[in-house]
């Protein structure tokens, strides 16, 4: 007899257990689909804000491009500049270990 109640009342807990994790599925579906149309609204508006950026380039480049040429020599003579002098250390590295 006591085992037909408690079989019973397993039965019931497990319908409850049961019900309550697909109430949970059912709300981490919502949080989860809510996340993803936020993260794809932020995406969105960063690659708007890149592409503005971009066409501000773009446009800088076209009136300026003597500017850009400058940057860019300046930018070649500090990397020659650095390669020299990296590879000036390890000649000396070498020169010290034999």
């Amino acid at each position: 007899m006591k085992t037909k109640k408690i079989k019973k009342k397993a039965l019931e807990l497990q319908k409850d257990a049961g019900r309550e994790i697909n109430k949970l599925r059912r709300v981490a579906k919502k949080k989860i689909s809510s996340l993803g149309k936020s993260a794809g609204e932020e995406v969105t508006k960063a690659k708007d804000e890149l592409e503005l950026l971009e066409s501000k380039v773009k446009e800088y480049i076209k009136k300026n491009p003597e500017k850009l040429f400058v940057a860019a020599a300046g930018v070649g003579a500090f990397v020659g500049a650095l390669t020299a002098t990296l590879l000036k250390r390890k000649a000396k590295k070498k020169g010290k270990k034999k």
